[in-house]
């Protein structure tokens, strides 16, 4: 029988849906967390929080707009790209009738060489840019096709894109293994460096030129997402009395610093943030919906 978390999420006369399905490739899960189908039958608009993860998606019907700051204004997200790890938020419009597939790609991921030498530029990327050479079609009316089990269609997607070859970048692959190791404790950039063999500028330079943001903005999106996953999965209504102390094992020195790094990263307090995440998800922010689009505010000058 096939395994999935179903989870419906009402919201006025709004709904979505989402299903979670785990890869069952053994290589597609070295890579993989989860695959989510996205389902709305009405215009829904979305906040990512900050996770720093690179987030995939597949558009089989409908489609979404994305917020670009560099063009100030709402675009046609393509068929199929990437989210890359981002220091602040991406802000979603969902079109009615979106079938869509998001890949939840693990952090060690990046170091694979389809993302290598990449200069990312902290807006979403199309897939042909990472891919050129991959012809995307086949795959989505398969996965469209068999869209009641898409696992086996989505690990022989991941298969075929991400392991043509198997070389990456050295130095990226071992930073990344050790801000996943060492979240829970606090080390300076240049113990970092000394473990990759490298100076901290070096480290830093390169880091940044692949990733799109520094090591420390990313180990903090990292952790706050591990955080809420904690969270979460002892009270999915968010953090009650106490709840929050589990945040600690996570790399915060007390409650008082995950409530700043929470607020600094999303704009929101813990009980803020969790009420609004949409159901099953840890990265994922339901925006009220006037009717009016969704444009975020101006930065006060400091």
């Amino acid at each position: 029988m096939i395994q999935a978390d179903v989870v419906k999420l009402y919201k006025a006369d709004n709904l979505i849906q989402i299903d979670m399905h785990l890869p069952r490739s053994p290589l597609a899960a070295s890579l993989v967390q989860q695959y989510l189908v996205c389902r709305c039958t009405a215009p829904v608009g979305i906040k990512t929080v900050p996770n720093g993860l690179f987030d995939g998606w597949i558009t089989l019907t409908g489609g979404f707009d994305v917020y670009r700051p560099s063009a100030q204004s709402f675009v046609a997200a393509p068929e199929a790209g990437f989210f890359p790890p981002s220091a602040s938020s991406y802000l979603l419009q969902l079109r009615p009738e979106l079938l869509c597939i998001s890949i939840k790609l693990r952090p060690h991921s990046l170091q694979l060489p389809s993302f290598s030498g990449m200069h990312l530029p902290g807006e979403p990327v199309a897939f042909e840019r990472v891919f050129p050479g991959f012809t995307l079609s086949p795959a989505r009316e398969r996965i469209r096709n068999t869209i009641g089990d898409p696992v086996t269609g989505l690990d022989a997607f991941i298969e075929a894109c991400f392991f043509a070859d198997k070389t990456g970048d050295p130095l990226l692959m071992q930073a990344l293994q050790f801000l996943e190791d060492s979240l829970t404790e606090t080390r300076p950039l240049s113990a970092f460096a000394a473990a990759c063999g490298c100076s901290a500028r070096t480290l830093e330079r390169r880091f940044r030129a692949a990733m799109g943001v520094s090591m420390k903005e990313y180990q903090k999106g990292l952790r706050l997402h591990r955080s809420v996953e904690a969270i979460r999965s002892r009270s999915a209504a968010g953090p009650v009395h106490g709840h929050l102390t589990q945040a600690l094992g996570e790399g915060y020195y007390d409650q008082s610093h995950f409530i700043r790094e929470c607020r600094a990263i999303t704009g929101l307090s813990p009980r803020q943030l969790f009420p609004r995440l949409l159901e099953g998800s840890s990265d994922l922010l339901l925006l009220e919906d006037d009717g009016r689009p969704l444009i975020p505010e101006k930065k006060k000058p400091a």
